[in-house]
């Protein structure tokens, strides 16, 4: 009776740490605090940067905009905002970060693409935002809402189409990539992605300083029990791989988030029709700010390149 009761207390244990496991990293709530878009770290570190975050910021909330809904494959219902700069000028679909926000994260994008006449479709990725869900699935099913969303994109503006985005939106445009998109999705700009969600996680255990061996098993098991989907069932690195579209891969070298050995490992999956740019200063999502002009010069040349590819082709 004894041997029975400590089993059952063990069994209890490990449910209850798994589920805690899996709200921490893969829970929403469905009504979800507001957080200031021009919002960095407390760090001295980003004291530089605090004005100019705010200026990008107000600047697009100062933009026109129209809110966007689509119906995502599973039924899920999704947001976005359209930025509209020009008839018939190339859209700019932008994916953000693991609870992060568009305006946030796409601050950089923005400048770098509305400057240069493009149309911008900033998404909340589902449960994020306006968008409805409650488990983020770190690119599994985002990956197929990118791909819902660049459908929804064909249909209404008949445009060029580039798939962006930045981190957890970096791997699911890349993760999206071997889907069967649209004719109209050009290429691919992904800043600072995961390689895979296995990797992220194991990755950010580590700098937690919590072993791998213990905490992955419970973040894989919890996904499988109380999310419905499996971590390895799609990769950045894999995906690139069995795709064909030009991509531009981005990423920081002193990137403390995401380890720039990330980028690294998409790069070598597919070195063919990826572009890789390093940026030897920036922490994660920082590359535009410790360079805007070069890193506006790579948008301008990437897009410029594949926009002639298409047309010759």
């Amino acid at each position: 009776m004894i041997i029975l009761s400590v089993v059952l207390g063990l069994a209890v244990l490990f449910f209850v740490v798994t589920l805690l496991v899996y709200r921490m990293a893969f829970y929403s709530p469905k009504k979800r605090k507001p957080v200031d878009p021009a919002l960095l770290p407390p760090s001295e570190d980003f004291d530089y940067l605090r004005d100019t975050m705010k200026k990008l910021v107000e600047d697009i909330t100062d933009t026109p905009t129209e809110l966007c809904r689509i119906k995502a494959y599973d039924g899920a219902s999704l947001v976005g905002r359209y930025y509209h700069a020009a008839d018939g000028a190339p859209l700019v679909l932008f994916f953000h970060g693991y609870r992060s926000q568009a305006i946030h994260d796409c601050v950089g994008a923005f400048h770098a693409f509305h400057g240069m006449g493009f149309n911008i479709l900033a998404v909340d990725e589902r449960s994020h935002g306006e968008s409805d869900g409650t488990v983020i699935t770190f690119g599994i099913r985002e990956r197929h809402d990118a791909k819902s969303w660049a459908e929804f994109a064909e249909a209404r503006f008949g445009v060029p189409i580039f798939l962006c985005g930045l981190s957890m939106g970096a791997a699911t445009v890349l993760m999206a990539s071997d889907l069967d998109l649209p004719k109209s999705v050009v290429c691919i700009m992904a800043d600072c992605p995961f390689s895979s969600p296995k990797d992220i996680l194991v990755s950010v255990s580590h700098a937690r300083h919590v072993p791998a061996f213990l905490s992955y098993p419970l973040l894989k098991l919890g996904a499988k029990i109380f999310g419905k989907f499996d971590l390895e069932e799609a990769s950045a690195a894999s995906s690139v791989a069995n795709s064909a579209l030009p991509i531009l891969l981005i990423h920081g070298k002193t990137d403390t988030f995401v380890p720039y050995s990330h980028s690294e490992k998409i790069y070598a999956a597919a070195p063919s029709h990826i572009r890789f740019e390093s940026f030897p200063n920036a922490d994660h999502g920082m590359s535009y700010f410790s360079d805007s002009c070069r890193y506006e010069k790579l948008f301008a040349e990437f897009t410029s390149e594949c926009l002639s590819g298409r047309n010759n082709g």
